[in-house]
């Protein structure tokens, strides 16, 4: 398929061998479209066909040759072909004046739509020689160099407004996943440091207590699910799902505390003890009870304690470090980036 930006190139029948000189030479930057190549179709609009081929095409060139008189207000001038100042209107109106190149002849009074008045044409000289002589060839080729060059550099100037605003786009999009991803940071350690809180509440049933977090588990990984574009975005999909691996297992292993100190397990622990305590009065006895209850609860909140300290030594600097690791390359992924 050619790479060469399309061009749209109409004339007159009269002005067809003008049309097929410059095609020539136009032929090397561009992939012309010549109005008798088959543009228009039997069993359509002539309309309808302009059209078709404007969606195909970047540019139009129209040559106009003074093949018609008109009198206009008592005042004959040599005119180009109704057809054509309509189609160089159209192309004109959908491409912009940049885009749209009329060509005539130099010094004929042309009989022109007062709004193109002040618009610079290409012109060709008509009294260089006869058609097909070597003037006259020559004459068309330098329009066709000017035309050639004009485009070509409209085409450069809208390229590069192009990946300007391409680029634009892409960082905006960069810059709206960046801070979603330093959110992402938070949410994970929120989830971490509030899973005890959350975990301790379901303390009553074990049962409860590993849904809640396998719960959290769960939501780290939907979680990191609607993150993985934005990571997949500033090249930091390892260290995201580092992160979120290191939070999941982080929050499956939070210990479940076995104190019985409530309920039916509370009364049993306390019969058991009390069954032990042989002498004295019952008073005595209860009390002796009571006191052994109470030192194995503090043993069993102490043991705990330093459960859930070992939990938090052996998971917060893991997470620190991965977090860390996930933000900084964000960040110097941003900063390499703007260049």
């Amino acid at each position: 398929m050619s790479q060469k930006p399309r061009l749209f190139l109409g004339s007159s029948s009269e002005g067809l061998p003008h049309a097929q000189v410059i095609e020539a030479h136009l032929a090397k930057d561009f992939e012309v479209r010549l109005w008798t190549q088959g543009l228009f179709l039997p069993g359509h609009y002539p309309l309808e066909s302009l059209e078709a081929v404007a969606k195909e095409c970047m540019f139009a060139v129209i040559v106009g040759t003074d093949d018609d008189v008109l009198t206009k207000r008592g005042t004959t001038s040599r005119a180009i072909r109704d057809n054509l100042v309509f189609e160089f209107g159209l192309f004109f109106g959908l491409f912009g004046r940049k885009r749209t190149i009329l060509v005539t002849p130099k010094r004929v009074a042309l009989a022109l739509p007062s709004d193109l008045d002040g618009l610079t044409r290409a012109t060709y000289s008509r009294r260089a020689g006869p058609p097909t002589s070597k003037a006259w060839m020559k004459s068309l080729h330098v329009v066709a160099v000017e035309i050639s060059k004009a485009l070509l550099k409209e085409m450069t100037a809208e390229r590069a407004q192009r990946a300007r605003q391409h680029e634009s786009k892409r960082q905006a999009r960069r810059q709206q996943a960046a801070l979603r991803l330093y959110r992402a940071v938070t949410q994970l350690r929120d989830l971490f440091i509030e899973l005890p809180t959350n975990a301790l509440g379901a303390i009553g049933k074990k049962s409860k207590f590993d849904k809640v977090k396998q719960d959290a588990s769960k939501k780290v990984r939907n979680l990191e699910k609607d993150w993985h574009d934005d990571a997949e975005l500033l090249g930091v999909v390892p260290q995201l799902d580092a992160l979120a691996s290191a939070t999941s297992r982080a929050l499956l292993a939070f210990p479940y505390p076995t104190i019985h100190v409530t309920g039916d397990e509370a009364t049993e622990v306390a019969g058991r003890l009390l069954a032990r305590v042989k002498s004295g009065t019952p008073t005595e006895r209860l009390g002796a009870a009571a006191k052994q209850v109470g030192d194995e609860v503090e043993r069993k909140v102490a043991e705990f304690a330093n459960m859930y300290k070992d939990w938090w030594a052996k998971h917060a600097p893991v997470l620190r470090e991965r977090a860390y690791a996930l933000q900084d390359r964000v960040t110097n992924g941003m900063v390499g980036d703007g260049r």
